[in-house]
Formats: C-alpha cells, sequence, structure tokens
C-alpha cells in the first residue's frame, strides 16, 4: 500500500519537472503521478528524467490539452495513496518535507495543511504567493472557529496540503475543467467536507513564480475566468451558511475596467446572476472610484 500519491500536472517543462523529481525521495510507499497535457514534446526529452528503483513512477500522457484541472483529475483516477499531495511541476519541495509528512501519516486528519516558500524566477521581482496562506497557517487555532474555517474556505491552492484520498473519493470532488482558478473550488470543498484539519509550522514546499506563467498571466480571459470562479465559491459558501466567509469580488470589477466600461458592466450583470454580494469590500471600491475620478482615468 502507498502513503502518498503524488500528482504532478506537466506541460513543456521538464527541466523544472526534473529537479521536482529530484526532491522527492524513492521510497517503496510513494507513488508519483506526472500528467503531462499533451506537451507534444519527444520521447526523448522525458528519458532525461530522473529514474525511480522503489518508488512507482507513472507518466500519463494526455490526448488532448485538458489544463492543470484536467490532468489532476486524470492523476485522482489513478491515485493509489492513502494521501493526495499535489505539486506544479515549477515547483519543489524542500529537503525534510516527507521526513514531516510522515509524522503526519498515521493521524486521523482529513486535510494537513503546511507552509511554503516563495521564489521568483525570471527576473528581479519579489514574489509573494506563499504570504497569504503562511499568514492563514500562523493565525490558526483549533479552537478558533473563525480561523480554522478562513483556513478551509481561503487557502485556495491544493498544494502544500496532505489530503485523505477518501475525502475526494466519498465526496466525488475534482478539479474544474478550466484554464485559470481550476483548484479554487477543489480547495472549498475539501475544506467544507474534511470533518478534522491541522496546520503546521513548518515549510515543505518552494513555489516558483515565472514571469509570463498562468498565475501571474493579466488578460480579460484570464481575469473573466477567475472573476466567475470567485462567484461561484461565494454562492457554494452562502447554500451553506457560510456568507461571512465570501471574499470580496471588488479586486475583478477594478480590474474589469481597464476593459472599458462596457466590461465592468458585464462583470456586473453576471454578479448580480449569481446574486453577489458587491458590498463586501465596497469601502475600498469607493476609495479606487474617487481617486479614478480625481484623476480622470475612470472613462
Amino acid at each position: 500500500m502507498f502513503n502518498y500519491t503524488l500528482i504532478i500536472p506537466h506541460y513543456r517543462s521538464v527541466d523544472t519537472l526534473h529537479r521536482l523529481l529530484l526532491s522527492i525521495p524513492d521510497r517503496n510507499d510513494i507513488q508519483i503521478l506526472v500528467i503531462d497535457d499533451n506537451s507534444s514534446l519527444d520521447e526523448d526529452e522525458f528519458k532525461r528524467l530522473p529514474l525511480f528503483a522503489f518508488a512507482e513512477f507513472l507518466i500519463i500522457f494526455l490526448m488532448k490539452n485538458e489544463g492543470a484541472g484536467g490532468a489532476r483529475n486524470k492523476g485522482l483516477k489513478t491515485a493509489k495513496g492513502k494521501w493526495l499531495i499535489f505539486a506544479d511541476s515549477d515547483d519543489y519541495f524542500v529537503e525534510n518535507a516527507f521526513s514531516i509528512f510522515d509524522k503526519y501519516n498515521n493521524e486521523d486528519y482529513d486535510i494537513v495543511y503546511f507552509k511554503s516558500e516563495s521564489i521568483c524566477l525570471g527576473g528581479d521581482i519579489v514574489s509573494d504567493r506563499s504570504n497569504y496562506y503562511n499568514q492563514l497557517i500562523d493565525s490558526f487555532s483549533p479552537e478558533d472557529v473563525k480561523s480554522v474555517n478562513k483556513l478551509r474556505y481561503n487557502h485556495g491552492v491544493p498544494w502544500c496540503k496532505m489530503i485523505k484520498k477518501n475525502l475526494v473519493i466519498f465526496n466525488n470532488i475534482q478539479f474544474d475543467a478550466i484554464m485559470y482558478s481550476n483548484d479554487v473550488m477543489f480547495s472549498t470543498k475539501i475544506g467544507y467536507y474534511a470533518e478534522k484539519i491541522a496546520a503546521v509550522n513548518s515549510i515543505v514546499y518552494y513555489v516558483t513564480t515565472n514571469v509570463g506563467s498562468l498565475t501571474s498571466q493579466k488578460s480579460k480571459e484570464s481575469l473573466l475566468c477567475r472573476y466567475e470562479t470567485a462567484l461561484r465559491q461565494n454562492k457554494f459558501l452562502r447554500d451553506r451558511e457560510l456568507a461571512k466567509y465570501q471574499k470580496s469580488i471588488m479586486f475583478y470589477l477594478r480590474l474589469s475596467l481597464n476593459y472599458g466600461v462596457s466590461t465592468l458592466l458585464f462583470f456586473i450583470r453576471l454578479g448580480i446572476k449569481y446574486r453577489a454580494n458587491f458590498t463586501i469590500g465596497m469601502l475600498h471600491w469607493h476609495e479606487y472610484i474617487t481617486t479614478k475620478i480625481k484623476s480622470k482615468c475612470l472613462f
């Protein structure tokens, strides 16, 4: 039996995938699944990857592009481990990550959350991708319902977690088949259905940011996709009497102005369709509009 299944979506990044695989110990209780999202790379490229003598290592090739969400869903169907651990192919684990995981292997938690450290590649920009999620862990207290629920519903990425496979299978939880924010609803749902969670003040993962990556891309298409996902997440929480943990959508409305007033109006209509609460974050929105008017940049 495998204790851990690692699910790694991959698209044309063999060099960074190589680095990630080197950070995974070669143990017979580990299953490693790399799901290639139709990279169309020569087979020789994959022959450069490290070999494992004890861990089960599989590369699954998708016949069409399904995005990271579709690739992860394929991994879920193949997973054999008691715990699911997700990693992106351009990230990697700290040296003692699995020693830390082992401490919680036999615990009865459904999810164990860990910390990460951010690294920015290809530029001089300092990455802060980890800060918010690390703060959720710093604020976590098992006796404080608010801090517990903030971790459950605001930790919107799949990495830096040990997730019981049975939690995902029994509740039929999958990733969204969309290009951006495909992991938000997955993370929200596992947080909701988990009976017992823990937060660990240990860094287990290096999350990298590349200039031009999906997480840093800013386009009208990506903005709309992320916005609608935020609307669906808020609706999911409202429907379960968890409205206090909704996120403000004003950030998306502000950015929609970059594409004109017609785009802003479309975003507002979409919010009305989802019965969004536009008043969350309204104070910051008012300050933003006032600044725009004063600088004559609104229209």
